[in-house]
């Protein structure tokens, strides 16, 4: 073996300890961060036209949920509001969840709230909102991040007319 031969086994050696460290300290910060996958969605369970928006714990660790809200077209819309309808009468909204905020989603857990395509639909009304506006659920944590769906078209005209056909 010539002189140069030592150093460089020694310095390969080297170069494959550091990358099994940091790979070993990735996977640890990956175990031990919090994930949130949010959804926000329309279906429709006995005749109900519902948005569903769900908060699923992908990650190894609960998280406290601090509340959520509806986006509307980047503005936030409380879900929680009084209403006010065409009889004059007015209703707080209370959705359809096993949330109770604040709610600490465990690891594997997930967590829906159930709004009804009329509540929806008066909600954006209300706030002077007309056509199709896109929806972004999301919820916030004891952390101060916000967790975001995917935004989705909502017609309110078409809602409107579906709830009159089945009502």
């Amino acid at each position: 073996m010539d002189e140069l031969t030592i150093p460089v086994i020694a310095l390969i050696i080297s170069i494959g300890g550091l990358i099994i460290s940091l790979a070993s300290i990735l996977y640890t910060w990956n175990q031990n961060r919090r994930r949130i996958e949010v959804n926000l969605w329309t279906s429709t369970e006995n005749d109900e036209r519902m948005v569903k928006l769900s908060a699923f714990n992908a990650g190894y660790r609960s998280v406290a949920l601090l509340k959520c809200e509806l986006l509307v077209n980047n503005e936030i819309v409380e879900i929680k509001k009084w209403l006010n309808y065409e009889d004059g009468s007015s209703r707080l909204i209370k959705p359809k969840t096993n949330l109770k905020f604040p709610y600490s989603l465990k690891e594997g857990a997930i967590g829906i709230i159930c709004l009804d395509m009329l509540q929806i639909t008066s909600i954006l009304e209300y706030n002077g909102y007309s056509g199709i506006v896109k929806l972004v659920g999301y919820f916030e944590t004891a952390q101060n991040k916000i967790h975001e769906s995917k935004s989705i078209d909502f017609d309110i005209e078409k809602a409107k007319e579906h709830i009159k056909k089945n009502h």
